[in-house]
């Protein structure tokens, strides 16, 4: 509770509390919309376990945008099971939303598992990369593949 400030019955992320937090927000203010995704990535990071995490991710209520942000909380807790269960749930969607694709290859890039190889391979097979960035992790990843 020490990253919330306790405002008037609620609490709220001490990066996000200050009076004039919303109107900077909706007028586009770089550092308010800056501000509101570290305090998402900080919430889910504290506290979402590795699970949890995962099953935001393989859920289908959450825009590719909020996914993003789960992958990025989840960078630091990701176990070799949770690696596991996102290459098989990528390895089975046929179609990836562009966003998730370099987010996804970075994180599962560190795994040298035989789901992410699978999943990797699929995606060089069947042309789904058309970003330059997400092809080089995945053909470095080959590289380093023992």
């Amino acid at each position: 509770m020490s990253s919330y400030g306790n405002n008037i019955n609620s609490f709220v992320y001490k990066l996000i509390d200050y009076p004039t937090f919303l109107e900077n927000y909706y007028n586009d203010n770089k550092k308010a919309v800056n501000n509101l995704t570290d305090s998402l990535l900080y919430i889910f990071e504290e506290d979402l376990n590795s699970e949890e995490l995962v099953e935001l991710i393989t859920s289908e209520y959450y825009s590719s945008y909020e996914k993003v942000a789960f992958i990025e909380a989840i960078e630091n807790k990701i176990t070799d099971d949770s690696a596991k269960k996102l290459a098989n749930h990528f390895q089975n969607k046929h179609n990836i939303e562009p966003e998730l694709l370099l987010p996804i290859c970075k994180l599962l890039s560190k795994y040298q598992i035989q789901e992410v190889y699978d999943l990797f391979l699929r995606y060089i097979s069947d042309d789904t990369i058309n970003d330059d960035s997400s092809q080089n992790i995945i053909v470095e990843y080959f590289n380093k593949y023992n």
